[in-house]
């Protein structure tokens, strides 16, 4: 008898909540089949909050994703670039490459280019660089060459320049979970 072969989700966004919004009904859905899923954020947001601190919002930012991440049944990694300052550079790209190496991932998901937030598009460029470094031989790091095996956009109202979805993911049966966990960031 066969066994279905069991897959890892990399969902990669540029804040704390932008990877839970856009592709967490997709995550419960693949983590409710008894898939592993991660979300890797690269920055926390910590400025998106006006009537906070910076420093206390992003400790906030923070516990609110490990709870979040917890309902999806998924796990969570937050780089530390200040919020609103991404850059785009090769320490960026090789964090990403290190993670995809290090995690393993089958799919990820990403921030599609067409964004008029300047961290949506660079967590793009990043992105994209860092999959594509992770599974090459020549591009020497502690772990080995990973690659993967599809790479998919999530639409984000944020990013709506040129973006045409082609693929479509019933998630009605894991929707009331998915709304639990975003419900955890008091933003939503």
């Amino acid at each position: 008898m066969a066994t279905e072969k069991k897959l890892h989700l990399l969902v990669i966004g540029a804040h704390i909540g932008d990877a839970e919004v856009t592709a967490g009904g997709v995550v419960c859905k693949y983590t409710r089949a008894g898939h592993r899923a991660t979300f890797l954020h690269l920055t926390p947001g910590e400025k998106g909050n006006p009537k906070m601190d910076h420093l206390a919002y992003k400790q906030q930012r923070l516990a609110e994703t490990r709870r979040s991440a917890e309902k999806m049944g998924a796990e969570v990694i937050v780089f530390d670039y200040p919020d609103g300052e991404l850059p785009v550079n090769d320490e960026v790209k090789l964090r990403i490459c290190d993670a995809v190496r290090q995690l393993q991932p089958d799919l990820v998901i990403t921030h599609w280019q067409g964004s008029f937030h300047r961290d949506h598009r660079n967590c793009h460029v990043n992105a994209m660089e860092g999959v594509f470094w992770a599974a090459l031989p020549g591009i020497v790091r502690a772990l080995p060459p990973h690659c993967i095996t599809a790479l998919y956009y999530a639409e984000n109202w944020e990013d709506p320049y040129d973006y045409q979805p082609d693929l479509w993911i019933d998630i009605s049966e894991v929707y009331d979970q998915w709304m639990a966990a975003l419900r955890e960031h008091a933003l939503f």
